[in-house]
């Protein structure tokens, strides 16, 4: 059977969301989930294929595999594997949690916090729209390029320091 499949990676602890990321797929049959990462769950199912921890330069294959990425944290600052998927041009599916929102902006779909209804209604949206996804995943590798790539953070942390000097110098 030929279904899209979300990838999840991190740590598998109740905090990070695999639990509801298991209990959306379920009610959705048509998905498949790859789980890469390590922690004391395991997660089971028969959507579900479970690898473990990966060596972190195997991650962009195992993405480049997947549609949709999901990561329904409780609490969560800037996540990398946020930007890496994004990086991969998937489209995310993430939690209001912390930074969350404005890390993805128009590079996927934000739901509620531990609301695993909104996470399988969202999934099920981008599961069903090909087209959704590529535009959505799109705008993310953008997105990344344009504002977590190292050239523009280091264009910004000097002209930051720049200010500074200039600052100091007209006032001493």
């Amino acid at each position: 059977m030929d279904r899209p499949i979300v990838a999840f990676t991190g740590h598998f602890h109740e905090r990070k969301g695999p639990p509801r990321l298991l209990g959306a797929i379920r009610t959705r049959p048509e998905i498949g989930a790859v789980f890469l990462g390590s922690g004391p769950m395991t997660p089971k199912g028969a959507q579900v294929l479970f690898s473990g921890a990966v060596p972190h330069q195997e991650v962009p294959d195992w993405l480049g595999a997947a549609d949709i990425f999901v990561l329904p944290t409780l609490a969560e600052g800037n996540c990398n594997a946020i930007m890496e998927a994004m990086a991969c041009g998937l489209p995310v599916v993430a939690s209001d949690s912390g930074e969350m929102p404005k890390v993805v902006g128009d590079a996927g779909l934000i739901v509620p916090e531990g609301d695993a209804q909104a996470l399988a209604r969202a999934l099920a949206a981008l599961a069903e729209s090909p087209e959704r996804r590529r535009r959505i995943g799109e705008a993310g590798r953008v997105r990344v390029c344009e504002r977590y790539a190292q050239r523009p953070i280091a264009e910004a942390t000097v002209a930051f320091y720049e200010r500074v000097l200039s600052m100091r110098s007209a006032t001493a």
